[in-house]
């Protein structure tokens, strides 16, 4: 412990929002937030200049949400000057058309998003699993990672788009022993939840599409060709959505879409362009130097983190200062979505005000 009390002299510091991502467990980190891929007509410099703007719009719906980037002047003005923060760009030839590949500067991103005063979904984001039937007439097919199925690629391709992690079940004998039909076209949420551990998924998506039963039953001329719904869990928390359709793949994009732009508004926080909010949190149970090292590395690595301090050891509890660009609550709703992290209720501090009580967690690494 001699060692662990002299590195509590230290400071840990890490630059705002920085671009490092690692991956993780289960709240994952989006490794691709500053990244996009627009498919172009030709190398032209005009198309080139078309589809930088539209990958530096499409980096900044993954950050800030449809919503900001709509209506932001500040970012609607950036949008027109996206070489102010292109990092790098590429093109890519797959199945016979021209993407281009452009990567932006985190930094300048960030900075941007701070002045615009915007709500930021950070790069710790639910994995799903989707859960997804496709009824055809009579016939009903889960659409598995593997399947051709176009609306399979759409989903994925959308979800990409919008920086929302998301992973098909692979329907093999070990998912079949597992879920049924009757399971996803009910809506039958527990056998999805235990299937999609074997995903390393905290949330599913269950979606069907159909040309039948899901149509009105007094359908007529007017009616649409298609029918949608979709339902996605994460833990408490249900968010639905339907919709009516002619094109199928249109119609799982805009579900995709619309799913990501409700949950940066449950899960972003707003930006502090002054900083200087401070939230102690200790950490029970740190045996030795290694997970020491990876609880600093877990939080100088989170998102609206500016800087870390060890303030103080006790015996083998620790108790960390994070100076937060975000608001608290949002800061500790973050921390709940971690695996490895499990909150510690003190109960011995009930008649304390919550404000002045000391947020405790156990690493489980």
């Amino acid at each position: 412990m001699n060692i662990i009390k002299n590195i509590s002299k230290l400071i840990f510091s890490t630059a705002l929002l920085s671009g490092s991502l690692i991956s993780a467990v289960s709240a994952i980190e989006v490794d691709d937030l500053y990244q996009a891929k627009i498919k172009v007509e030709s190398q032209a410099s005009s198309d080139r200049n078309k589809a930088q703007k539209l990958a530096f719009k499409q980096v900044l719906i993954k950050l800030a949400g449809k919503d900001a980037v709509t209506s932001n002047e500040v970012l609607i003005k950036a949008l027109n000057k996206p070489n102010n923060y292109i990092n790098q760009f590429s093109y890519s030839l797959q199945n016979s058309e021209t993407y281009l590949l452009a990567s932006f500067e985190a930094g300048k991103i960030n900075k941007l998003l701070q002045t615009a005063e915007a709500k930021i979904w950070g790069k710790h984001r639910p994995l799903s699993t989707v859960w997804l039937v496709d009824e055809q007439g009579q016939d009903r097919n889960i659409i598995g990672d593997l399947s051709s199925n176009p609306i399979n690629q759409a989903i994925k391709d959308s979800a990409q788009a919008s920086g929302l992690p998301l992973n098909f079940p692979l329907m093999d004998l070990s998912d079949s022993m597992v879920v049924s039909m009757a399971d996803i076209w009910g809506k039958f949420d527990t056998n999805l939840l235990q299937a999609s551990e074997r995903y390393l998924a905290e949330s599913i998506i269950i979606m069907r599409v159909s040309d039948s039963t899901l149509l009105p039953l007094d359908c007529n001329s007017n009616c649409k060709s298609f029918a949608l719904d979709w339902h996605f869990q994460l833990n408490d928390q249900i968010i639905t959505g339907s919709y009516q359709g002619n094109d199928k793949e249109k119609l799982v994009t805009k579900a995709v879409n619309d799913l990501a732009n409700k949950l940066h508004q449950n899960f972003s926080y707003t930006f502090s362009a002054e900083g200087g909010n401070f939230l102690d949190v200790e950490i029970v149970n740190v045996p030795n130097l290694t997970e020491f090292i990876q609880i600093s590395d877990f939080f100088t690595d989170m998102t609206l983190v500016e800087d870390v301090q060890l303030i103080k050891v006790n015996g083998e509890n620790m108790i960390f200062r994070l100076n937060v660009v975000a608001d608290k609550n949002a800061i500790m709703q973050a921390l709940k979505l971690e695996q490895n992290l499990a909150e510690i209720s003190n109960l011995a501090g009930s008649d304390i005000d919550p404000e002045e009580r000391l947020i405790s967690f156990a690493w489980k690494g």
